[in-house]
C-alpha cells in the first residue's frame, strides 16, 4: 500500500526532493504504527498485559484496520479478561478475512468466560481448518456440553477426540469430570491415572484426582493432590478454589484466608473468593456472640479423630450442629451432608441442610435437599414454607401451587400459610386477587406483625403506597422504637418521594441499630434520589466491605455507574449479581441498558433472552427483542416475535399501538393500520392513544385515512390543541398550507405552551411563509416566559438564518443566561460565530469554551482553529483544523480555513491544493467569495 501511495506521488512531481518528502510524510505513521505493535507484542510475551494494551491502543488510533494489531487486541482483551471486547475482536477479525488458527482457540475460551456455550457448541469449523486446531475446538465444545450439563454430548465429543488422540489430557480429565458428576469415582480415577501416565505435570488432572478424594471423603489425601496442582498451577482459581474449601473443611481458616487472598489477587471480583473471604471476616465476630460453653463443645469435638466421628451419626449430627451455630457453614454442610449418607433419611438434618445451603447462596442444592421430602414436610409447617419459599425463588410456581393445597388440607387455619399463598397469587401476577387475599387476612388478624409487615411489603411491591403506609405506621405504633419497622416506614416514605422524611426515619433507625444494612441501604438510595451520588456511592461501598454479595446495594452501585458512564464497572458489578442470583431481573435489565447505550445489539439480544426465559410473556421485552431483530436485519426471527406480540397483546391497547409501530418499520402499514383500529375499539374514550394512532398514520402520509379520526375526535375533544394540530399537519401533507397556517395558529390559541405548533409555524417562516405570524407569537410568548429555552431559541435561529445578526445575538445570549441549556457548546459556537466579525477576542472566548466542553464537534473544532488563525496563532489553529478535517474531510468551508491556515504558515502547495479541491463544487459555502479571492491572490 506504502508502494502504491509513493508511486501516486512521483506521477505528481519531477522533483527528487518533493519525491523524499512525499515518501517520507507516508512512512512515518508506517513506522510509528509498526514500533507501537512491536512494543506491543514484546511486552504481551513477557505477560506485561497493560502496557500491551497501552502500546496497541497507540498503535490501532493511526490504523484501526491492522489486522495483526487487532488480533493481538483480541488476545491482551481476554487476558485482561474483558471477555466480551476480545470476542468481538476475534469476530471482526474473521469477517475480516483473518487466519482463523491464529486466534481460534482464544475465541471459544472467550465464548465459554460469557456463558455463550450453544455458539461453542453450535459453531460451523472452516474446512481448511486444520487437524490440531479441529480436536482442540473438539475439546473445547465438550466443555461448552458439560458447562450446560448435557453430559451424553459432552461424553460423546471426548470420546471422539480420545478416538484421534488416545493420550489427550482434555479428552481424559473431561471424561473423569463426569464421571465424577456422576458419583463413578473408581471410572473418575482411572480417567485421571491415565491422563497423568502421559503427563505427570498436568495441573487439571491433579486437581480433578484431589476432587475425586474430597468426593470420597479422603481429605488428607485430597489436600495433598491439590497442594501439588497449586505449585502446578499458582494462577488457576478453580484449583486454588478447591484447595481453599479443603483447608475450610480442615477447618483450618488461616490457611484458607491466604488461598482466598490468592484467588482475590489474580482474580479481584471472583464470586467464591468474595463470598469466602466476607465468611472469613466475619467469623471471628460470631464466635464472640456465642456462648463460652458452645465453643468448647466444639473443641472436644474437634479433637476426636475424623475417622471416628464421619462414621458415628450422633457425634457427627453434633459436630454438624456446633459447626452450623458457630457459622462453620461449609464444615456443617458437608457434616449434614455425610449424616445423609450413612444414615437413614432424617427430616430435621434435611431442613438444617438446606437452611445452612441457603445461607451460603446455594439455593438450588436447597431446594434438591427439601424437595425430596416434600411428603414428611407438611407436617413441618416451618420446613415445609422453607421449601414454598424455594420454590418461588427457583421459579417453580406449579410446584408451590401443589404445596400449598396440600398444606391448606392439613392446617386451614395456619396464618403464615395464609401469608405464602398471598406471596404465590404474586407470583402468579395475580395482583389484584393476591391484594384481595391480603386484606381479607389482616382484616382477621389486625395486630398481628407478620400479617402486617407482609401486607406492607407485598402493597409496596405492587405499588399500593397508600394501603403500605398504613400498615407501616400501625407497626410503628405497637413498636414505635423497632428498627427493622422505622426502616420499613422509610421504604414506604421514599416510594411517596417524601424523601425528607423518609432520609429522618431512616437515620433513626440506624441510630438505634448502626449496623443494620438494610437501613444503610435505605440511606444510600435516598441519598441518589436527591442527585447526592456521591454520598451514596461512599455508603453503598461502606456496606460493600463488609457485605461483598449485598444484591441491593450491588444494583445501586451499577446504576450510579451506568449513570456516570462508567460502562465497565456496571457490567461487573451486575454480572457479580448474577453469580449468586442468577434470575435476577434488575441485573439483566441493566446489561440490557448498558448494550443498548453501547450500541452493541447482539449483547442486547442476549439480555433480552435471558428476560423472556424468566418472564416469557412480558410485553415489554417481546417489543425489544423485535426493535432488536429490526436493527439487525433479521426479519424472519423479527416477524415470528411479532406473530407472538399481536396474540399476547391483543386486548392490550397500549401493546397493540406498539405492535402498530413494529410493523410500521417492517414496511407492513396495512397491518398496523389493522392494529390500531383494534387499540381504539378496546379503548374508544383514550384521546391520547386516539391521537398517537392519527400521528402514526400522519408519520406515515397516510392524510386522506386520518382526517375522519380527527373529525371524529374534535366532536367528542374540542378543546384539544392537538386536534387542530394534527388537522394542520393533514392540511401540510396536502399542500395547502395556508390552512395548515391557521390550524396551527389555532392550537397556540387553544395552548399558548404548544411548542409543536410554534415549531411548525417556524418552518414556514424560514421558507417565508406566515413570518409575522411566527415572529407574534415566539415574541409574545417570550414577554409572557422569558426563560423558556424552546420559543426563543426558535426566535434567534428565524433571526440568525436571515442574517439579523443584531437581533440573534439579544436572544444567543438570553440563552446562555438560562440555568439548563440543552446543548451549550452548540450554543457558544453560535455566538463565536456571531461575534467574529466585529469582535474577534469575545468571539475566540466563546470559541474557546465551546472547545472545553465538546472536542469532538466538528463544528467547534472548525470555529475554534478559525478564530485561533485569526488571532494569529497559526500552528495551534492547524492541529485543530486538521482534526476537524479527519472528522470531516468533504467540508468546503473547513477546506477554506484549513487551506487559509497552511498559506499563513507559507505551506503553498498543500493549502493551494486544498483551496482548489474546496472551489471545485458548486457549494455556495460561507466564505466562498474570500476564498476565490484567496486563490486569486495566490496564482497572481
Amino acid at each position: 500500500m506504502i508502494f502504491k501511495a509513493i508511486t501516486v506521488c512521483m506521477r505528481k512531481s519531477a522533483h527528487v526532493l518533493l519525491l523524499f518528502v512525499c515518501a517520507l510524510n507516508l512512512l512515518l505513521p508506517a513506522a510509528a504504527q509498526t514500533n507501537d505493535y512491536e512494543k506491543a507484542l514484546h511486552s504481551y510475551d513477557k505477560e506485561r498485559f497493560d502496557d500491551a494494551y497501552i502500546y496497541l491502543k497507540s498503535s490501532l488510533q493511526s490504523h484501526p484496520s491492522y489486522l495483526p494489531a487487532r488480533i493481538l487486541m483480541g488476545k491482551i482483551l481476554y487476558q485482561r479478561k474483558e471477555f466480551s471486547g476480545a470476542e468481538q475482536e476475534f469476530s471482526d477479525a474473521y469477517s475480516a478475512g483473518a487466519d482463523i488458527e491464529l486466534y481460534l482457540d482464544l475465541w471459544g475460551l472467550s465464548l465459554i468466560a460469557q456463558e455463550r456455550y450453544d455458539e461453542v457448541i453450535d459453531f460451523e469449523l472452516p474446512i481448511s481448518l486444520s487437524e490440531q486446531h479441529r480436536l482442540n475446538w473438539l475439546g473445547l465444545s465438550a466443555n461448552a456440553c458439560s458447562l450446560l450439563n448435557r453430559l451424553s454430548c459432552a461424553k460423546n465429543r471426548y470420546n471422539k477426540l480420545l478416538a484421534v488422540s488416545p493420550s489427550s489430557s482434555t479428552a481424559l480429565n473431561g471424561l473423569a469430570n463426569i464421571a465424577l458428576i456422576n458419583e463413578e469415582y473408581g471410572d473418575a480415577l482411572n480417567y485421571v491415572e491415565l491422563a497423568l501416565k502421559g503427563d505427570k505435570e498436568n495441573a487439571n488432572s491433579w486437581q480433578l484426582k484431589g476432587q475425586i478424594a474430597k468426593a470420597q471423603g479422603q481429605l488428607s489425601k485430597a489436600k495433598t493432590y491439590l497442594i501439588h496442582a497449586f505449585n502446578l498451577d499458582p494462577r488457576n482459581p478453580f484449583i486454588s478454589r478447591n484447595l481453599a474449601d479443603i483447608y475450610l473443611a480442615m477447618g483450618n481458616n488461616l490457611a484458607a484466608s491466604n488461598i482466598v487472598n490468592n484467588i482475590l489477587s489474580a482474580s479481584p471480583h471472583d464470586p467464591f473468593a468474595l463470598l469466602i473471604n466476607s465468611w472469613l471476616q466475619q467469623q471471628n465476630e460470631t464466635v464472640f456472640a456465642v456462648d463460652e460453653e458452645l465453643i468448647t463443645l466444639a473443641g472436644k469435638i474437634n479433637s476426636i479423630p475424623s475417622e471416628i466421628v464421619n462414621e458415628r451419626p450422633p457425634l457427627l449430627y453434633l459436630r454438624a450442629l456446633v459447626a452450623y451455630l458457630l457459622g462453620n457453614l461449609e464444615q456443617a454442610v458437608r457434616d449434614f451432608t455425610r449424616i445423609q449418607s450413612i444414615s437413614k433419611p432424617d427430616i430435621q438434618v434435611s431442613i438444617l441442610l438446606a437452611k445452612t445451603s441457603l445461607a451460603l447462596g446455594k439455593e438450588k442444592s436447597a431446594l434438591a435437599v427439601l424437595e425430596r421430602h416434600e411428603s414428611e414436610l407438611l407436617d413441618d409447617i416451618d420446613g415445609a414454607l422453607l421449601l414454598g419459599e424455594l420454590y418461588l425463588s427457583r421459579g417453580k410456581v406449579f410446584k408451590g401451587v401443589e404445596l400449598l393445597k396440600q398444606l391448606l388440607l392439613l392446617h386451614p387455619n395456619n396464618v403464615d400459610i395464609k401469608l405464602y399463598s398471598v406471596k404465590l397469587l404474586l407470583a402468579r401476577k395475580k395482583s389484584s386477587e393476591s391484594l384481595q387475599r391480603l386484606d381479607s387476612i389482616l382484616a382477621d388478624h389486625p395486630n398481628n406483625e407478620r400479617v402486617l409487615i407482609t401486607h406492607s411489603v407485598i402493597n409496596l411491591l405492587v405499588n399500593n403506597v397508600g394501603a403500605a403506609k398504613y400498615s407501616s405506621e400501625k407497626l410503628l405504633t405497637m413498636q414505635p422504637n423497632n428498627a427493622s419497622y422505622l426502616n420499613l416506614h422509610s421504604s414506604v416514605l421514599t416510594r411517596q418521594n417524601h424523601l425528607e422524611q423518609a432520609l429522618s426515619t431512616a437515620q433513626r433507625a440506624l441510630k438505634l441499630q448502626p449496623s443494620m444494612v438494610a437501613a444503610q441501604y435505605n440511606l444510600a438510595n435516598i441519598w441518589h434520589l436527591q442527585g447526592d451520588a456521591d454520598e451514596a456511592f461512599r455508603l453503598l461501598r461502606l456496606i460493600l466491605q463488609d457485605h461483598r454479595l449485598h444484591v441491593p446495594s450491588l444494583l445501586l452501585s451499577a446504576k450510579i455507574n451506568y449513570e456516570r458512564e462508567e460502562f465497565d464497572l456496571a457490567v461487573e458489578r451486575y454480572k457479580t449479581v448474577l453469580s449468586v442470583s442468577i434470575r435476577n431481573v434488575k441485573a439483566h435489565e441493566g446489561l440490557l441498558l448498558v448494550a443498548l447505550k453501547k450500541h452493541n445489539s447482539k449483547d442486547a439480544l442476549y439480555q433480552v433472552d435471558k428476560l423472556l426465559a424468566l418472564d416469557p410473556d412480558n410485553i415489554k421485552y417481546i417489543v425489544q427483542k423485535v426493535q432488536l431483530h429490526q436493527i439487525r436485519d433479521e426479519t424472519s426471527n423479527a416477524t415470528k416475535m411479532l406473530d407472538k406480540l399481536a396474540f399476547l397483546g391483543r386486548n392490550n391497547p397500549q401493546a397493540l399501538f406498539a405492535l402498530a409501530k413494529l410493523y410500521v418499520n417492517q414496511g407492513e402499514n396495512q397491518k398496523a393500520l389493522a392494529a390500531l383500529t383494534q387499540a381504539q375499539t378496546l379503548a374508544p374514550d383514550n384521546a391520547q392513544l386516539a391521537l398517537q394512532v392519527i400521528e402514526l398514520m400522519l408519520n406515515n402520509h397516510l392524510s386522506k385515512e386520518a382526517k375522519p379520526r380527527i373529525d371524529e375526535l374534535a366532536e367528542r375533544f374540542p378543546s384539544l390543541a392537538n386536534v387542530p394540530f394534527m388537522r394542520g399537519r393533514a392540511a401540510e401533507q396536502e399542500q395547502d398550507i395556508a390552512t395548515a397556517q391557521r390550524m396551527y395558529e389555532y392550537a397556540l390559541k387553544l395552548d399558548p405552551q404548544f411548542d409543536l405548533a410554534l415549531g411548525k409555524l417556524f418552518s414556514f417562516a424560514r421558507q417565508e411563509v406566515a413570518v409575522s405570524s411566527f415572529l407574534t407569537h415566539a415574541n409574545k410568548t417570550i414577554e409572557q416566559q422569558p426563560t423558556r429555552y424552546f420559543p426563543r431559541s426558535l426566535l434567534a435561529q428565524y433571526y440568525y438564518y436571515n442574517h439579523q445578526h443584531s437581533l440573534a445575538l439579544v436572544h444567543y445570549e438570553a440563552l446562555l443566561s438560562l440555568s439548563e441549556v440543552p446543548d451549550k457548546a452548540a450554543l457558544l459556537n453560535r455566538l463565536a460565530w456571531l461575534y467574529m466579525p466585529n469582535n474577534l477576542p469575545k468571539s475566540a472566548d466563546f470559541a474557546a469554551q465551546a472547545y472545553e466542553i465538546d472536542r469532538n464537534d466538528i463544528n467547534v473544532l472548525d470555529t475554534y482553529g478559525w478564530t485561533l488563525t485569526q488571532l494569529g496563532s497559526h500552528k495551534e489553529a492547524l492541529t485543530i483544523l486538521r482534526e476537524a478535517a479527519l472528522r470531516n474531510a468533504t467540508s468546503e468551508l473547513i477546506k477554506y480555513h484549513l487551506a487559509y491556515t497552511l498559506l499563513q504558515l507559507n505551506r503553498i502547495n498543500e493549502g493551494k491544493h486544498l483551496l482548489e479541491s474546496a472551489l471545485s463544487t458548486d457549494s455556495d459555502f460561507y466564505g466562498r467569495s474570500e476564498a476565490q479571492t484567496l486563490m486569486s491572490n495566490i496564482d497572481m
